[in-house]
């Protein structure tokens, strides 16, 4: 209802413009004809408001009760119609929002549809799914062929980007690779200098993607190598760190193992003040540009998990040096290495059941250690505890550390003077025993185990030389 003025006298001043109250302009997210309905309501109840206030104002008498009666009568139906049409606004909005979003799903999900539902029998087959290329950027493209990236799995394997998930290999050797995961069939455009990528239009990563690999003479299926987390934990990087780690023959090196399901050989190895660091050997046809190790942040270790590799493989690591050159090293904890002149490291697997069959052997060629006497020996070290065990011709000398760190010891060996320790499980032949003090360094938890030889002009007999 209109309010009067607050002149006494309405007669003597000129009607006030009256502005009606004016709703909230809403978002025209309907359709265009719900929208224009809904303009149109609400023009009409303005225009109706704006005409009441005018005749209220121009009147001198007091409306009757017939035109207030009308005018009661004539809102609750303009209000009707602009609840009537309101209610339709809302519905058809309701309904394309619903249609919008129906046919986004049948998009997203069609194109991850598609991209899994190849049949896998023709090379081009994953072809039609590929939607670009997804090249490597010209600075890290470099590095990598320098041999100086830090970080190569975040430019190779597999990552998300805009539109996909994009596949990069370096393969210097292929003619073609293929990303294989289950019925996906995916094949990589050839960038150059080895280099290969495409983008998948996928929503994730696919778990157990696989590499085909097509040589001019073979090929290949294999996982990739850069689809797979460090293998080497926080808290040996720590220990390595502060100078630490007791069982650096763990932590680095060539190890095989179970890594995230899958078997292979984690390379590992401490190059703090390399660029950069690969792995090559016959597996890789002694070039390395194809395997980049990365680096473990500040610790100095650089880590590759190669899957398919296994005991008996030839390495070295490819450092390249602070002023660029490069340059071949076998491995400083390599388990096995080639017999000279070739030094190549190689891969071995060492297991407490070979380990066991070797000291059972060499107790089957020693009776002392079951039947010989029991003789302690004077040492200077209270850690370290030597004896003798005699039986017959046999004579065996066994030294033992049992501290945690290695520790050295001085033993009075003079009643054996002349005669030379022989090593029982590698075979090797120590120093001669004299009149001064026989000097011994043993590792954290080492032992030696001799047998007291005095035929000096002998060879060793075959036994003794068991192989590591």
């Amino acid at each position: 209802m209109i309010p009067r003025p607050t002149s006494r006298n309405p007669s003597d001043q000129p009607a006030p413009e009256v502005t009606p109250p004016q709703p909230e302009p809403a978002r025209p997210t309907g359709p265009p004809e719900a929208a224009e309905a809904d303009r149109a309501a609400k023009a009409a109840e303005t225009a109706e408001a704006a005409g009441v206030a005018k005749a209220a104002a121009s009147s001198k008498t007091p409306k009757s009760p017939k035109t207030a009666k009308a005018a009661k009568a004539a809102r609750p139906s303009k209000a009707r119609k602009a609840t009537k049409t309101s209610v339709t606004s809302k519905t058809a909005e309701r309904s394309t929002s619903s249609t919008r979003s129906t046919k986004t799903a049948k998009s997203v999900r069609g194109g991850v549809e598609g991209a899994g539902a190849g049949s896998g029998a023709e090379a081009g087959a994953g072809a039609g799914r590929r939607i670009g290329v997804s090249p490597v950027s010209p600075e890290d493209r470099s590095r990598l062929l320098a041999g100086t990236h830090h970080d190569p799995h975040g430019v190779l394997g597999a990552h998300r980007v805009a539109g996909g998930v994009a596949f990069r290999a370096l393969r210097p050797y292929a003619r073609a690779v293929t990303v294989l995961a289950g019925e996906l069939r995916a094949e990589l455009t050839d960038d150059g200098d080895g280099f290969f990528s495409t983008v998948v239009p996928l929503r994730d990563v696919p778990a157990d993607y696989r590499l085909h690999l097509a040589y001019d003479e073979a090929t290949l299926e294999i996982p990739d190598a850069y689809a797979f987390l460090p293998a080497l934990g926080e808290f040996d990087l720590h220990l390595i760190g502060e100078g630490r780690h007791e069982r650096l023959w763990d932590a680095l090196g060539a190890q095989p193992m179970t890594h995230q399901g899958t078997r292979g050989t984690r390379f590992t190895v401490w190059a703090p003040n390399a660029r950069g660091v690969r792995v090559v050997g016959n597996f890789n046809y002694w070039d390395g540009v194809g395997f980049p190790m990365r680096s473990l942040g500040g610790s100095g270790v650089w880590e590759l998990f190669v899957p398919g590799l296994g005991a008996g493989e030839l390495y070295k690591f490819q450092i390249t040096r602070p002023d660029g050159s490069m340059t071949f090293r076998a491995d400083p904890l390599a388990r096995r290495t080639e017999a000279p002149p070739a030094n190549s490291s190689v891969v071995d697997e060492s297991r407490l059941l070979h380990w066991t069959r070797r000291m059972i052997e060499i107790r089957k060629q020693n009776p002392a250690f079951g039947l010989g006497s029991y003789t302690e020996l004077p040492s200077s070290n209270p850690a370290v505890l030597a004896f003798l065990r005699e039986y017959g011709d046999d004579l065996v000398m066994c030294v033992h550390n049992f501290s945690r760190f290695a520790q050295p010891t001085e033993l009075d060996l003079r009643v054996f003077d002349g005669r030379h320790p022989v090593e029982l499980i590698g075979g090797v032949r120590f120093p001669a025993i004299g009149e001064l003090p026989y000097l011994l360094t043993l590792a954290g938890h080492g032992f030696y185990w001799f047998r007291l030889r005095d035929d000096l002009h002998l060879p060793l007999p075959v036994e003794s030389a068991i192989r590591l």
